[in-house]
């Protein structure tokens, strides 16, 4: 057991308590439980372990400790978001240990130190393989009681485990730590990774004779450079007893063949490798198939992020399913118990039993015909398309899906950046949208179909409008030509714009499309409305006449 180092001593009201009131072992175990808490036994943020780090020292440096200001689990849940001010706070703000528990009694001790290791969750990241020996100072009366452990033998790009960078890539975004201070991936063919290994494995021998089956969730980083160094180090895994929990990350990178082997050593560890015997799916009702099919990543589940429900597709490809935009992907922050350390499989050659992230399940499609047209039923029905492209690279994205399956789309998005007037013939034309929405009328189902159309245009009108309003008179007519064009879909089942600039306007759009459907979301009377802040980029322009509203959006007059 790593022995705590004596920095305090039992305070006076500790002491009061104990010599004037009644002793604390004859308090129930729940109360004594709930003192410790009150006490700062039990953490908010994961405890990180070093070579000559004493546990129950709180005073940890930048370097060394896990949480910081703005990372600090109790400072977020007191402020209740993270502080990205430039006045961070540079240490921890979780209370400090009460390490005067340990010198009270020996039952004391010991009933402290069974909660310490149960209740908190803990961090190493090992830089060298000396690092690791702090693992075999562990008692084993600690490591039965241990629930939560992170072990990260090489961190990039910073020594911390922050994975953002700097926009020039030089630091960490985070705690702006130099990338030359990060640590290289793991090869088994150099001095220093043998080092490791046999480090690793001593670590891994000690612990199995402690560890509690069943009990402990462990999380593995290691960004290894090849198969065979994930292989000399995975086997010293297979000396510990099954784990509750067990998250793998081998590579920086996708790799196919390091994310298979991860996921394999996962279900291992945790004793959950499949029954030779398979489950008779095919012979459940279609109806029924279906069901179950909906409750895989073909369809969004439980998410973190609005944008997760809907497969993006720009630049005639389909992005990754937790991405927000092209060049970012997002962490689901609950692959490890830490929120920087991240495991998730969409981004790294990693598997995590806690990643919440959507990974489409593509090897269903090649399990048989049957599956495949389930399969296809529940990911083109149940999703949400949106095409943040023009409309011609659309077009040839849809040109590819089969013809049954465009049948089966139900919701659609059409997402437009407006840019200046220039630019604008690149990236939508009003014959290139006609020629899409012909192509819908005829191989989508369009009884069943909804369109949703976004057009972002606030930033280039505002900046325009500050002179002459007429210079945004382009995006409206953009507005006109996409409703011309959805006007060719007859008895499409809803429509909706959210626009940012003519806001108001949008119910008006719809009523151009939907036809007496969509009557009752217009404005009683459209001159008179609330003042708001920015108004002009929320009224009806002068363009449109509100008197001829009957006559569709062809008898549109100029009005000024």
């Amino acid at each position: 057991m790593i022995t705590p180092r004596l920095s305090l001593t039992p305070s006076s009201g500790m002491m009061a308590f104990i010599m004037g009131g009644p002793f604390l072992l004859d308090l129930p175990f729940e109360a004594r439980s709930k003192i410790y808490s009150y006490l700062g036994l039990i953490r908010s943020c994961p405890i990180d372990i070093t070579l000559d780090l004493v546990t129950f020292d709180p005073g940890l440096s930048l370097d060394l400790g896990y949480g910081s200001g703005w990372e600090c689990r109790h400072h977020m849940k007191i402020h209740g978001s993270c502080n990205h001010g430039r006045n961070r706070v540079q240490e921890c703000a979780c209370q400090e240990l009460p390490t005067s528990l340990l010198y009270l009694h020996r039952d004391i001790t010991a009933e402290v130190i069974d909660i310490f290791y149960s209740r908190n969750e803990f961090v190493l990241r090992a830089h060298t393989g000396v690092d690791l020996t702090c693992l075999k100072s562990m008692g084993v009366r600690a490591l039965a009681a241990m629930t939560s452990l992170l072990v990260r033998l090489n961190s990039w790009p910073c020594p911390r485990g922050h994975a953002s960078l700097s926009l020039d890539g030089s630091k960490c975004a985070t705690c702006q730590k130099p990338v030359s201070a990060c640590d290289p991936t793991l090869d088994s063919s150099d001095e220093a990774g043998q080092d490791v290994i046999q480090k690793w494995h001593e670590a891994c021998k000690h612990m199995s004779t402690g560890i509690t089956p069943g009990k402990l969730k462990l999380t593995f980083i290691c960004d290894v450079a090849n198969f065979e160094s994930a292989t000399n180090i995975i086997q010293a895994l297979s000396m510990l007893p099954t784990l509750k929990e067990c998250s793998i990350r081998l590579g920086r990178k996708n790799n196919h063949e390091l994310q298979a082997f991860s996921r394999t050593t996962s279900a291992l560890m945790i004793n959950a490798v499949q029954p030779r015997t398979s489950f008779p799916f095919n012979h459940l009702p279609p109806e029924l198939r279906l069901r179950i099919l909906s409750f895989t990543d073909l369809v969004s589940q439980d998410v973190c992020h609005k944008n997760f429900n809907r497969l993006v597709i720009r630049n005639g490809k389909l992005l990754k399913s937790n991405a927000i935009n092209a060049n970012a992907m997002l962490c689901c922050s609950v692959c490890t118990n830490t929120g920087i350390d991240c495991c998730c499989p969409s981004l790294y050659a990693a598997s995590s039993a806690s990643c919440r992230c959507r990974i489409i399940p593509f090897e269903l499609f090649l399990v048989s015909k049957q599956m495949y047209n389930h399969a296809t039923e529940v990911l083109y029905s149940q999703n949400i398309f949106e095409f943040k492209q023009d409309a011609e690279e659309t077009f040839a994205f849809l040109n590819d899906i089969p013809r049954t399956s465009l049948k089966q789309i139900r919701q659609v998005e059409f997402s437009f950046l407006v840019g200046p007037p220039v630019t604008m013939k690149a990236c939508f034309t009003a014959k290139s949208w006609r020629r899409l929405m012909r192509f819908i009328k005829i191989h989508f189902n369009i009884p069943r179909l909804s369109f949703r159309i976004t057009i972002d245009a606030y930033d280039t009108c505002l900046w325009n409008d500050e002179e002459n309003e007429e210079e945004n008179r382009y995006v409206y007519d953009m507005y006109c030509d996409i409703v011309r064009g959805l006007r060719i879909l007859d008895g499409l089942e809803d429509v909706r714009f959210e626009l940012d600039w003519l806001t108001d306007l949008a119910p008006f759009l719809e009523w151009e499309v939907l036809g007496e459907r969509a009557k009752e979301r217009l404005p009683e009377d459209p001159q008179s409305r609330p003042f708001r802040n920015f108004e002009r980029h929320n009224r009806i322009p002068i363009w449109y006449n509100l008197k001829s509203n009957t006559s569709g959006i062809d008898e549109i007059v100029e009005a000024a």
